[in-house]
């Protein structure tokens, strides 16, 4: 099986934040995670946007449950119309 190495440009945020991620996920190297969302991407592009919620801590995905992720919503949208900020 022949194999081809390319190329992926990030910004420094983007890398501090891929690099956090494998920190966290310490048995997934960068090609494996590279390699695992383009594959999944292309055989199912679907386009998910989820807004970046601070109030939510790194969770591995596993273990997001609906109760976690309704309850990082509420407070984040309950401080973006918070008026006494």
């Amino acid at each position: 099986m022949t194999t081809r190495a390319r190329a992926v440009r990030f910004n420094d945020d983007e890398e501090k934040l891929i690099q956090h991620f494998l920190k966290l996920n310490s048995f997934m190297d960068f090609s494996t995670l590279a390699r695992m969302a383009i594959l999944r991407f292309v055989r199912n592009p679907k386009v998910q946007i989820i807004a970046v919620n601070n109030n939510l801590k790194a969770i591995p995905k596993h273990r997001q449950t609906g109760k976690n992720m309704a309850l990082a919503r509420s407070k984040s949208e309950s401080s973006c119309y918070d008026d006494r900020k």
